[in-house]
């Protein structure tokens, strides 16, 4: 907690007036002089009682939301003052602090008269809040008298974090991706092998095969049902976010929510999924599970766009026998693809490239439709 400063000298100011008056009554008498001493005695022992109220035994908690939110959301944020014991608060001011880049719908500040509250909640909200992780800690309180003589301040530390992931869009492509191979023909490689034991029924998605329908379960629901079976070998998804210098700021928070979808989507089909920022050394290898989600949302929330010198042409590392997918904000010119034919280029905000992505909503149209050679 850190103290704040006092107004010594209208303190005085006051002290000296209420000097005077009681010389002059004492000197001069008369009934006039006395109720003139006898008020400003009065009003010297409210601004004494009001401006030392007891602000360094004031307790306080914010609360924030405890799962992460995703970008653009709107969050409630809650403070709560308890104070220690009864008090004849004139005033109590709370304001709290923000992190920076991060807004507030009217302010978050409020002025509340306790009196004989033992406890006050102040609550706000943050308007679109930006990806990434907000720490947030001092609220300032502040109390005095009505006229300022004795004015105090209370700096107040609570620290806590509010985790804000990339926006995501649902997708609803099967487990097949599709690469470009050598000689430019477009097959479909598929990510998951199979075995013959029956692991469930599911919804039908587009792609998959007719022979797949379990028709009793169709006919029983009136929606079409197909089998899941075990997968022999684990898929394995690897996405590769370009330099932030080939973006746009705008761009590249685009392309990190295309990642993110694209790694929400891995990890919902159990495959394993594996990130990479270039530009910014961070890199998780190939897992899967919920932990693995939140370690990959995390790093997206946390890397920032820099202006930055950057190589004109992209030369992709070699093919692997996994699926990977870049995204990147170059012309299709300067991406070499060299012997990485297997990998797909998401390219996003460039004009006239058939398949770009100009904003998240066109990522599902995109992937359904095919990648840019």
């Amino acid at each position: 907690m850190k103290r704040g400063a006092l107004a010594p000298g209208r303190l005085g100011f006051l002290l000296g007036v209420l000097l005077a008056t009681a010389f002059f009554a004492w000197y001069q008498g008369g009934q006039l002089a006395y109720h003139l001493a006898v008020f400003m005695a009065v009003l010297t022992v409210l601004v004494l009682v009001t401006g030392i109220a007891p602000l360094g035994q004031l307790h306080m908690r914010r609360q924030v939301p405890s799962t992460p939110v995703a970008a653009g959301d709107t969050v409630a944020v809650a403070i709560t003052v308890e104070l220690p014991r009864w008090w004849p608060w004139l005033y109590l001011a709370v304001r709290d602090r923000l992190p920076l880049g991060v807004v507030a719908a009217g302010a978050s500040s409020f002025v509340a008269f306790p009196w004989f509250q033992r406890e006050v909640t102040m609550s706000y909200r943050l308007l679109n809040i930006p990806r990434g992780i907000h720490h947030f800690n001092e609220v300032v309180v502040s109390s005095g008298d009505l006229f300022g003589f004795m004015a105090r301040r209370r700096v107040l530390e609570c620290p806590q974090e509010l985790e804000v992931w990339p926006p995501t869009v649902p997708l609803s492509f099967v487990a097949s991706l599709p690469r470009e191979w050598e000689g430019g023909l477009r097959e479909r490689t598929v990510m998951v092998d199979e075995s013959s034991e029956l692991r469930g029924i599911r919804d039908f998605v587009t792609g998959d095969r007719l022979s797949r329908i379990h028709w009793q379960t169709t006919a029983k629901t009136g929606q079409f049902k197909v089998k899941q079976f075990e997968p022999l070998t684990v898929p394995e998804l690897e996405v590769v976010v370009d330099q932030p210098g080939v973006f746009t700021p705008h761009h590249y928070e685009i392309a990190l929510a295309c990642a993110g979808s694209l790694a929400l989507f891995g990890l919902q089909r159990e495959q394993n999924v594996a990130l990479t920022l270039m530009g910014a050394d961070l890199a998780v290898p190939a897992r899967t599970g919920p932990d693995h989600l939140k370690q990959i949302m995390r790093m997206l929330s946390e890397v920032r766009w820099r202006r930055e010198e950057v190589s004109g042409q992209l030369l992709l590392p070699a093919a692997a026998s996994h699926a990977r997918l870049i995204i990147t904000g170059r012309e299709p010119g300067q991406v070499h693809r060299g012997r990485a034919l297997g990998s797909l280029v998401l390219y996003v905000g460039r004009q006239g490239v058939p398949g770009a992505v100009s904003q998240l909503s066109d990522l599902p149209r995109v992937l359904a439709q095919g990648f840019s050679a």
